[in-house]
Order: C-alpha cells, then structure tokens, then sequence
C-alpha cells in the first residue's frame, strides 16, 4: 500500500510533466524553458520511486547515477541514452541559456512521457496518466469535481468530464473571492474585478442589469486568469468547451449546455488541467493573501 506522501509527491510529478506540456506550447525561445519543470517531474518521481523500492539515495547525485542505483536494486530504469540526451539539454538551458527550439523541446517532452508511463508501471504498477493531480487541491468540493472529471475522462464520458472541470473552476472562483469557508466583506481583500461592487439595479431594470453584471463578471474572472499567470489559453478552451455554470440563488450551481459537448480528448483534457492548474494557484494566492 503506498503512502499518502508518495502518491502526493506522484501527484506532484504529473503536475510538473503538465506544466511542461503547457510551457512547451510557448513560442521557440520561451519553450525551452519547459525542459525544468520537466526536469523536476523526473527527479521527484525517482525520489518517490526509492523510497517506495527502500533505494537509500544521497541528497545529491548526478542525473544518471539514479540508473546505477536502480539498477543495483534490481530495479532497472529504461531509456538510459534518451534520458541523458535530455539531461544535458536541460544542463544547457539552465545553466548556459542555450535553450533547445520548440521541435526538440517536443521530442524530449515525448521521452520523458514515455520514460514516466515505462517506470511507473514497472516501478508502482500504475498508469503514469492515471495518477490524479486532484489530491493535491485543498478545497474538498473543488477536489471532488476535479476527481469526477479525471475519471469520466479516462472512460470517454466527454459530458460529465466537462461538466466537473466547469463546476471545479466556479467552485474555485468563488473560493478565491469569498474562501472556502466564506468570510465577511471587512475581511477579504479588495476586489476591484467582481461584480458585487457595482450597483446596477437602482438605476437599470433587472433585465439589463443582469446582462451589465454579467459582463463584468466575464472581464473580471479574465483579468484574474491574466493577474495570476494562469494559462489563458486554457481558460479559452474551458469557455468554449465547458457548459456555462449559474449560481441562480442555489444552493448548488446551475449547468446549461448550450452545445453538444465535444469528443476532441486533446480540447477536454486541456479543460480539466486549467482547472487544476488554476485550483492550485488560486489556492497558494488565496493563503499568501490570508498572512
């Protein structure tokens, strides 16, 4: 049975290899940077690995002396060459700034993925892509959707995995303004983006309100995508892929879909990402701001 640590550490490691992914669809220069968080992915997966194989492994150590211990262990790792291709490429970009062009960045992010998916298998007898990310979201209700949407998507059910990626971003939204567990006005900080600050109805009919309103709600969730460096682009795919979600006075959101959903696994996966990615940002600002 592995422990809560070593899978929150897995987590973390298919985290990273996503951050890599989403780095690597940068423009040519910027997308050799996606070599580092690539990078770290494997060494938090190889230390993860030793521990789970009882491997005693210095603080320190060269890239490829990971394969001599393993392999004393009887626990070999595969693509030895491949690996150590990437590793002086990434040695280059970090330390020399010589960072790779967007061909061979792919190239690497394609080893790396088939190095992840080889030794998890043989080294925890799991699917590399199956290890959820959703575990390492603090907020349970946010964690539940994001668990739902991972699994749907596994079977194909385009629909539900949608729908829960849709709700965990609301969900996480609505945390970040207000926490998890709502506080009053006096103590949150200042959000000049939501809509509450602004008083419509006095002077306009509730129709066209509503409609002002909404607007402002669309512009100040993008500038809170754009202020916290979430992925945009990934945030365009989740509006356009996503049903839309109403809170409508309920205790529970609305969902309204106003399209058939999509099969494209490429455009629903790049959705429930966004969302992880911006549960775990929102929620690392959300802490710095509560100090």
């Amino acid at each position: 049975m592995r422990s809560s640590d070593t899978m929150r550490r897995l987590a973390l490691a298919r985290y990273l290899h996503k951050r890599s992914t989403e780095d690597g669809r940068q423009g040519d220069l910027l997308s050799g940077l996606a070599l580092l968080p690539l990078h770290d992915a494997v060494e938090l997966f190889l230390r993860a690995a030793a521990e789970e194989k009882s491997i005693d492994l210095p603080k320190t150590l060269d890239f490829l002396e990971y394969w001599t211990a393993f392999e004393r262990a009887k626990a070999p790792l595969p693509l030895k060459a491949r690996m150590d291709s990437f590793n002086r490429a990434r040695v280059e970009a970090k330390h020399r700034g010589t960072l790779p062009n967007q061909h061979d960045v792919a190239r690497f992010q394609a080893n790396v993925t088939e190095f992840l998916t080889i030794a998890s298998r043989s080294l925890f007898d799991l699917e590399f892509e199956e290890i959820s990310m959703s575990r390492l979201v603090r907020s349970e209700k946010v964690r539940f959707d994001l668990e739902e949407a991972e699994k749907a998507f596994l079977v194909n059910d385009a629909e539900t995995a949608l729908t829960h990626a849709a709700l965990a971003f609301h969900r996480v939204i609505k945390n970040f303004r207000y926490g998890d567990i709502p506080t009053t006005l006096e103590k949150r900080l200042y959000d000049p983006t939501h809509h509450d600050r602004f008083s419509f109805h006095d002077a306009l009919d509730d129709k066209f309100a509503g409609k002002i309103i909404d607007a402002f709600a669309q512009i100040g969730e993008a500038i809170t995508i754009v202020g916290y460096g979430l992925d945009y682009d990934g945030y365009r795919h989740l509006l356009t892929f996503c049903p839309n979600i109403y809170n409508a006075f309920q205790p529970e959101p609305i969902v309204q879909w106003t399209m058939e959903p999509t099969k494209d696994p490429n455009a629903i996966d790049r959705c429930i990402q966004f969302a992880i990615d911006a549960a775990l940002r929102l929620e690392n600002a959300a802490s710095r701001a509560a100090v």
